[in-house]
């Protein structure tokens, strides 16, 4: 993860350095890695513009993140294969990121909180959940700022009616199989954080579930959604 962050850190630079020199209509003068052109991609969306209308470059993937109502772009950056499974890397063009691990948060930079170091025990998968219904899991995670390291969620998930109100857009809710996940124990605590509860809506692709959307709130005060962009169908 250092290695990765200090070569985006660097290629960085090359931008900025781009930009500042020779402006951006010439910024091809600076080598691209998938890092640095997703990000110059990414600082292309102007925040006045309207992002379900914005002509998406289709040499990328995207996802439409809403944060206190606010929605915003971010670019894939990486896909990696990790024994747990799909790990994707998106960058947002404020220097924000997300790393979701089979479409839950395994760990962000640059959030008024952010979350690092997510491990989880007894977590099910996706097609277990479908045929189950509900499973019980243990989430760890180290919290920025404040260096509160090893938190300890004991968290229930199970199956809900498609919800009223959302974050989803372009897709009907009912469209989707949907999932509430609740933390019912923290032992740092003592008792319920009462932290609010997440949501997942999980399609049917190909015969098998795919997470589209998704919704995580790190405190009272800070919820945030995302979904795959353009509308997964």
């Amino acid at each position: 993860m250092f290695r990765l962050f200090n070569h985006f850190r660097s290629y960085l630079l090359c931008l900025l350095s781009c930009l500042s020199l020779i402006g951006v209509s010439s910024f091809s003068g600076c080598s691209h890695t998938p890092i640095t052109l997703t990000f110059y991609e990414a600082a292309g969306i102007d925040k006045r513009t309207n992002l379900d209308s914005f002509k998406l470059n289709t040499s990328l993937r995207y996802l439409r993140v809403t944060i206190k109502d606010k929605p915003l772009l971010m670019v894939l950056g990486y896909t990696e294969t990790l024994p747990q499974g799909t790990l994707d890397t998106w960058y947002s063009n404020q220097g924000e990121v997300l790393q979701l691990l089979n479409g839950r948060v395994w760990s962000t930079t640059g959030l008024a909180i952010d979350w690092k170091n997510i491990r989880f025990e007894a977590l099910p998968t996706w097609t277990r959940l479908m045929s189950q219904g509900n499973a019980q899991f243990v989430r760890l995670h180290d919290q920025m700022p404040g260096y509160a390291l090893g938190i300890q969620h004991k968290v229930q998930i199970y199956g809900v009616a498609a919800p009223v109100q959302s974050h989803l857009v372009g897709l009907p809710a009912a469209q989707l199989k949907w999932f509430e996940e609740k933390v019912v124990s923290s032992p740092a605590l003592g008792a319920s954080p009462n932290l609010p509860s997440a949501r997942y809506g999980i399609a049917i692709k190909d015969g098998q579930p795919v997470q589209v959307y998704g919704e995580q709130c790190f405190s009272n005060d800070l919820c945030f959604s995302w979904q795959a962009w353009p509308v997964v169908p």
